[in-house]
């Protein structure tokens, strides 16, 4: 079986493609370049490629991807179903959308660190940010590609990178006042992250996300022991997040300011306005704020600040290649103890959750209450990575939108119903595009031997594997009847997804993040009020 569909992608407001688009469409990109090793300037660097192979690439781009199953009639034989993916776009588009992955802090130039201008007869490579996007994709679609697998499993594949919610309807950062708590956490990092004031920033100062913003080493400010730079602050959320454009970077150091976390200094020689704004420039001096401190938990570190911080091997998608730590366990930097004054979140937040993450009720209620919550359900997916068990949740997450997609398609011919002869190839196009999102799914999950497989049960597991063998797409009302079929087929797996990971991911979870500390008594942890967000798609 083929399929092959064509959409449209969605846009942000900003003229964006919205997140996830937009870094399939990256990947897509550069699983289909070379990649070799070029030469400017007497040195060699591998794993690049020129300007011209980019736009030439962009223009015709085409990712197909293959599986293999036993034939639901005759399990002697193999099915292979064959799903293309195309983007198609004119030159100017191609290099425009370039210039994005330049400012995403997805590529850099190699001979020009600071160049943000796409261009012509350059040189570029992936970013650390770069690379582990394209690790993310490369494990959900099962692409084996020589190249791309040695170049995951290389030296340059060093970043822990923050998966940054987002709202599914408008891609906008969710500015959940706990997932803030959480982000700034990551930001400021476990301890003190010293550096000379001497050496200028650079954005190779953040290449494996595991230490935070560059603290300067004081020596003239005395209002604050630990002050950064605005442009610091900006290469850390941009290079160490998956903030996508600049302005969300600056939005996110705003929230920190508004938030009273950092403050910049001098702040007399400001307007009343400019101090709740914040500045990317290197001149401008930010401090942390007594809340901030209290956050950060550096307040319980020894007297030994100012020794370096170790250095953190984590493991990537690449081939053979394990996590290497000098901790054992996750440290879920939002579910420690914070001091209820001065945490964000002051109105009930702090509990003993080894008695009370919603007191005396079931781990499904504790999952839907995780789910529900930005800041919850980002610890929660740590969790899960960190156990090889993620794509649990992603599973359940992107079906929540592959059913609002059939439902989309399913009541369009409602609404049009009267218009049948008129709507009809709107009605086609919604169906293809979700029938095109259930392969993609199936593929990626519930296929045997796929890259992220999930367990589920045989009865189930082989019901799918015959109706995925069986499709057909020859009118409108088999359109309508397929989406049908497998809406409840795979709510099903979603109910058995969500039950497993309730069962047993739920209590490890909360186990994980109370671990007792040395005087034997368990850790408090900030419980977020029901947050009204959306669950977004996963990153």
């Amino acid at each position: 079986m083929h399929q092959a569909s064509t959409r449209l992608m969605r846009m942000t407001t900003d003229g964006r493609p919205f997140t996830q688009d937009y870094k399939d469409l990256f990947s897509t990109l550069i699983v289909s370049l070379p990649l070799s090793t070029h030469r400017t300037h007497f040195r060699s660097h591998s794993f690049s490629f020129t300007t011209e192979e980019a736009l030439i690439n962009l223009r015709y781009l085409k990712l197909t991807h293959s599986t293999r199953s036993p034939d639901a009639k005759d399990p002697s034989k193999i099915v292979v179903t064959t799903s293309t993916t195309t983007f198609s776009m004119a030159p100017d588009v191609a290099k425009s959308l370039c210039q994005w992955f330049i400012l995403s802090h997805f590529i850099e130039s190699v001979s020009e660190k600071n160049l943000t201008i796409f261009k012509d007869k350059a040189i570029w490579k992936l970013t650390p940010k770069g690379i582990t996007i394209l690790s993310r994709f490369v494990k959900r679609n099962g692409v084996d590609i020589s190249i791309v697998n040695d170049l995951l499993a290389s030296r340059y594949n060093t970043m822990q990178l923050v998966i940054i919610e987002r709202d599914a309807k408008t891609d906008m950062i969710l500015q959940d006042p706990f997932m803030t708590e959480v982000i700034f956490r990551y930001f400021i990092g476990s301890k003190p992250n010293f550096v000379s004031s001497n050496i200028s920033d650079s954005a190779d100062d953040y290449i494996d996300g595991c230490v935070g913003v560059r603290i300067i080493e004081q020596k003239y400010l005395e209002s604050s022991k630990y002050c950064f730079n605005g442009l610091s602050a900006f290469l850390w959320l941009m290079r160490c997040c998956t903030t996508m454009t600049y302005g969300e970077a600056i939005d996110i150091a705003t929230i920190f300011v508004n938030y009273n976390l950092i403050v910049r200094e001098n702040t007399d020689l400001l307007s009343k306005s400019d101090n709740f704004k914040f500045s990317s420039s290197k001149n401008d001096i930010y401090m942390l704020t007594e809340k901030g401190l209290s956050i950060s938990g550096w307040n319980n570190l020894d007297t030994s600040l100012n020794a370096p911080p170790s250095k953190q091997k984590f493991f990537s998608i690449g081939n053979g290649r394990k996590k290497q730590s000098n901790t054992k366990n996750v440290q879920f930097r939002a579910l420690q103890k914070v001091d209820a004054n001065s945490s964000i979140l002051q109105k009930e937040n702090l509990y003993d959750a080894a008695a009370n993450l919603l007191n005396n009720e079931t781990n499904h209620k504790r999952l839907f209450t995780i789910l529900k919550d930005p800041a919850l359900r980002f610890q929660f997916r740590v969790f899960l990575q960190e156990n090889y068990c993620e794509e649990n949740l992603s599973f359940y997450l992107e079906s929540i939108e592959f059913f609002q997609l059939a439902e989309h398609a399913t009541n369009s011919v409602s609404i049009h119903e009267a218009l049948t002869k008129a709507y009809g190839k709107k009605y086609v196009f919604n169906c293809l595009y979700v029938v095109d999102s259930l392969i993609e799914m199936y593929n990626a999950f519930l296929v045997e031997g796929s890259p992220c497989e999930l367990n589920l049960d045989y009865i189930l597991r082989q019901s799918l594997a015959d109706f995925m063998t069986t499709i057909i797409l020859s009118d409108e009302e088999t359109m309508k009847k397929t989406l049908d079929s497998v809406v409840d087929l795979f709510s099903k797996a979603q109910k058995q997804i969500f039950r497993l990971m309730a069962r047993d991911s739920v209590p490890k979870f909360l186990q994980s993040a109370t671990q007792p500390k040395n005087n034997n008594q368990p850790q408090k942890i900030t419980r977020p009020s029901l947050s009204t967000h959306p669950i977004p798609q996963i990153s």
